[in-house]
């Protein structure tokens, strides 16, 4: 496995890869809650893959744990068919 900043690229980026999902699956404009929706589902898999470099325990933190929040408001705002309001 590579050293340094490459071997946390996911971890590094994956903030602004949800923020960005969450943003369109919110969007006021409905014709981007569904790529949004598909997006954040794309990010989720691969972080829900990779272990949180910066958490050390007897298991594995997942890297997608620190997303919940973002992650279950996309989806009820989908679920109710309204965008977020910030």
């Amino acid at each position: 496995m590579p050293t340094g900043k490459g071997r946390h690229w996911l971890a590094l980026t994956a903030a602004a890869a949800v923020d960005l999902g969450y943003r369109l699956a919110t969007a006021p404009a409905a014709a981007l809650r569904a790529p949004g929706l598909h997006a954040l589902r794309q990010v989720v898999v691969q972080l829900a893959r990779s272990a949180d470099p910066d958490v050390e325990g007897p298991g594995p933190v997942r890297l997608c744990e620190q997303f919940q929040a973002q992650v279950l408001s996309a989806l009820r705002a989908a679920a109710g068919g309204k965008p977020v309001t910030p």
